[in-house]
């Protein structure tokens, strides 16, 4: 079997990952395909910032957070600037192409085939403040944001109907992310993103093959937990230069896959940590290639929501200046005094079944005399009846896609030592956010924001371009009622992750003097393209890298799966593909006794993308765990690690905005919510007879009962959705 998989393996859906390919690549443009490549490190950097302060289970979406600092860039200008667009890795691209890229980016997921994903922006710009056009008109023409002019005053309206847009775009998976205490006098505007994932296994588990086993955690303890387990040809590679491998397990529509980047055995998860590089997520995928594995992979859910402020995470990001009041730059949201970033809070789910993933994100950011910023993001394991529309691959995406994942690998990085058991978090809402920001920041605000996204040496218009392929579902509303705002807000995050991110804001967060508010919303729900059979389904230990057993109900199904040894991160990686062949999800599995730590640490060094270039179809017995997590993460703290930092004080420059100074961030929360499990469906008996082959074949086992990483990859925009890890 593949390996026993404990509670520190890297899942790299926190992100769902997936596995590119050249044709896929065509569909997308080529600033779409450039802010992918600059940006392709951000979720391991989120991951590794996050594992830094986290110290425990956690998922994050780094495309969530991604979207928010995006968005909060378009409004940045100076060092602040400078600082997003490193953090988000932007410096090589224009602003044409990091706008237009991301357009492309945010299109595309919405238009997938197979898997459903949902991603929404939103900002809430108080009524009376005197906000740039320009900013505006960017958000909603490149980032598919809906601008609403609001009352603050009415802050449990405003806060409730924030809520409402999480719980709806979430499926109802992310609840309650936003308070009316919230937000207070000093808040300018509140920048929200919502995400929601669902993706079905391709090569669905059997429930009937699930049994209970243990979970090894990196400590010696050992807890039972569910696993499930399958035969087939998955991605695969080996990662010596981790200690790991990676497995991905790709969902229906040959598009999304679960990575699972699990240690090597005996090595712990923390020593793979250790070794991660930045573009160690991204460059996974691309080396994998299809074995036979047998995988045992637990079924289990998740929760976390982590305070990207208060952990400093932003400021692992280099997000100095943009957090910091009196220095912050976001002259070009408003020509009011300086605002800053206050508070980035993100909070994840996601349930892993023998079906497939179920996950969401929420966002927000909360700006001193700018507002919150909220991203929501949700990942959901079962397939949607949706018309997906095939577009190309425009030039703005592909330069986008390449700064977010960039973007990503150094947000995981900074993510990962949060002081949460289990993460989940998307970076490219994050980034969204940034390249959103960009277009409104100027001096030292817009630098910060250009080197913290990695989208210096992109336009305006490129970004625009990029992201407006990508996003086309938000459209503008207008309020001046804070009562209303917050429901407003609340239910179109709630509309757009599928109901599972509810009472995103609160209407004590939003007053009068708040001037904006930014929503950056991502639903994804997709079905596995082979489902897990619920009968396979059954109890195993999981065991947490502390040593610590935990049963959890583990989903089984042998079959094919890109799978890949990575000798380099000690562990093996394994990708779960979702129906329509564009999506999965991709589990870094460490070796068994590497804690998942090492596992981040060299992570440092290799990125998770880098994994799927490893792998290769093999027959594999996978078991997998359902789970669900769900977190909750202030980004100020990333954001300020990133480099920004004025985008974050007084003294950022938003004058792209609004000619007023005053304008910036002080809060900016994501919240993300993931779930994987079987399907909801029984296989037929051809999929068993598949599943426990006649004839005898050589199976790698890919047992996921202790700490793992994990991933979900975009293999057409190239970009890492959700990224977290599972301890315990």
């Amino acid at each position: 079997m593949w390996k026993r998989l404990g509670f520190g393996t890297i899942l790299i859906f926190g992100s769902i990952c997936q596995l590119a390919t050249s044709q896929n690549l065509d569909f997308i443009s080529r600033e779409g395909q450039a802010v992918a490549e600059a940006t392709k490190n951000f979720p391991s950097k989120i991951y590794s910032a996050t594992n830094e302060e986290s110290g425990g289970n956690f998922v994050i979406s780094p495309i969530s957070i991604g979207s928010v600092l995006s968005m909060l860039r378009e409004g940045a200008n100076g060092a602040t600037r400078k600082e997003l667009n490193e953090a988000m890795e932007f410096q090589s691209l224009s602003e044409n192409a990091i706008s237009n890229g991301y357009h492309d980016i945010l299109y595309s997921l919405h238009e997938n085939k197979g898997s459903i994903v949902r991603i929404a922006n939103r900002i809430y710009i108080t009524n009376s403040g005197n906000i740039k056009p320009a900013f505006t008109d960017i958000l909603q023409s490149k980032y598919l944001t809906k601008v609403l002019p609001t009352n603050f005053l009415r802050n449990q309206e405003v806060s409730d109907d924030i809520n409402r847009w999480v719980d709806e775009t979430t499926n109802g998976k992310i609840t309650n992310l936003i308070s009316s205490d919230d937000i207070d006098s000093n808040t300018k505007a509140i920048v929200a993103n919502a995400i929601y994932f669902k993706g079905k296994w391709i090569n669905q588990f059997n429930i009937r093959g699930t049994r209970n086993q243990l979970f090894y955690s990196d400590d010696g303890n050992s807890t039972e937990a569910s696993f499930m387990e399958q035969e087939d040809v998955f991605p695969h590679v080996d990662l010596p230069e981790l200690t790991a491998s990676a497995i991905a397990m790709p969902y229906e529509g040959d598009r999304f896959n679960l990575i699972v980047i699990l240690p090597h055995d005996g090595v712990k998860l923390a020593e793979v940590e250790e070794k991660l590089q930045p573009s160690s997520f991204t460059d996974i995928p691309p080396k994998m290639s299809k074995k036979s594995i047998q995988i045992v992979f637990p079924k289990f859910k998740m929760e976390s929501q982590v305070d990207f402020t208060k952990l400093g995470i932003l400021r692992k990001l280099g997000l100095a200046d943009a957090i910091t009041p009196g220095k912050a730059d976001f002259s070009l949201i408003t020509t009011e005094q300086r605002i800053h970033i206050d508070t980035v809070i993100q909070k994840c789910y996601i349930d892993i079944t023998e079906q497939g993933t179920e996950a969401a994100g929420a966002t927000y950011g909360t700006a001193i005399l700018i507002g919150i910023v909220f991203s929501v993001a949700q990942i959901y394991g079962h397939q949607a009846e949706d018309t997906a529309v095939e577009i190309e691959r425009s030039p703005e995406l592909s330069k986008i896609s390449s700064a977010q994942l960039k973007f990503s690998n150094r947000l995981y990085r900074i993510l990962r030592d949060l002081d949460e058991k289990n993460l989940a978090y998307s970076p490219l809402i994050f980034h969204l956010a940034l390249a959103a920001l960009k277009g409104a920041a100027d001096g030292d605000t817009l630098n910060e924001i250009n080197i913290a996204a990695n989208i210096a040496k992109f336009n305006n218009t490129i970004l625009q371009d990029g992201y407006h392929d990508l996003i086309d579902f938000l459209k503008a509303h207008f309020s001046t009622n804070t009562t209303l705002a917050a429901a407003k807000i609340n239910s179109f995050i709630s509309n757009y992750t599928n109901g599972t991110i509810k009472n995103f804001v609160s209407e004590d967060s939003l007053e009068v003097t708040n001037k904006v508010v930014v929503l950056n919303s991502l639903y994804f729900k997709a079905e596995w393209e082979r489902e897990f059979m619920p009968l396979l389904t059954e109890k195993h230990p999981f065991i947490t890298d502390d040593g610590t057993e935990i049963e959890l109900d583990m989903m089984n199904r042998a079959g094919y799966y890109p799978c890949a040894e990575i000798l380099e991160l000690n562990s093996t990686a394994l990708s779960i593909p979702y129906k329509g062949g564009r999506f999965s999800l991709t589990i870094i599995l460490p070796e068994r006794g590497i804690p998942i730590s090492q596992l981040e640490k060299n992570l440092e060094a290799f990125p998770m993308h880098a994994v799927l270039s490893k792998m290769s179809q093999r027959y594999i017995q996978l078991s997998l765990p359902k789970f669900t997590l769900e977190s909750n993460i202030d980004m100020i703290g990333p954001l300020q690690l990133l480099g920004v930092k004025t985008l974050l004080s007084p003294h950022a420059n938003l004058t792209k905005m609004s000619k007023k100074h005053g304008l910036f961030v002080n809060s900016f929360i994501q919240r993300t919510f993931l779930s994987v499990n079987e399907g909801g469906t029984e296989v037929s008996a051809s999929n068993f007879i598949e599943a426990v082959p006649v004839t005898p074949r050589f199976l790698v086992p890919f047992t996921v009962d202790r700490p793992f990483v994990m991933f979900v990859y975009d293999s057409l925009t190239s970009t890492t959705l959700f990224v977290g890890k599972k301890l315990n």
